[in-house]
């Protein structure tokens, strides 16, 4: 499967939403939903493109194709500064979009669940 329909697949809970919201009959619980989706693509868009700067390394947008890149050459060696760098922003923006923060408590990060 390819990287557009990861992002398509990933993108459709904004629909579920906006229609929680549109279905109240309430102009509050609308302006609310809408603000959700917003922060939702938002997010979505830093994730796509800190995915996009990982899959220009393998020239091509089949997740595939790092398999067959790290036969090969181990990929975490070619590519550690971006590496290092994308997977922390990728997993923030991860936790972010999903709902969890983080909490952190005299050098101890914990994870709560953001309602």
């Amino acid at each position: 499967l390819g990287f557009l329909f990861f992002l398509s697949c990933t993108s459709l809970g904004v629909y579920g939403v906006l229609m929680c919201g549109w279905s109240s009959n309430s102009n509050y619980s609308l302006l609310g939903s809408l603000r959700s989706m917003a922060q939702t693509i938002s997010y979505e868009v830093s994730m796509s493109m800190i995915l996009l700067c990982i899959f220009l390394f393998v020239y091509d947008f089949n997740f595939l194709s790092f398999y067959y890149f790290q036969y090969y050459i181990w990929f975490i060696f070619f590519s550690f500064p971006l590496f290092f760098v994308d997977y922390r922003l990728y997993w923030l923006s991860l936790m972010y979009d999903t709902g969890w923060s983080w909490i952190i408590f005299q050098y101890k990060i914990y994870l709560c669940l953001d309602n």
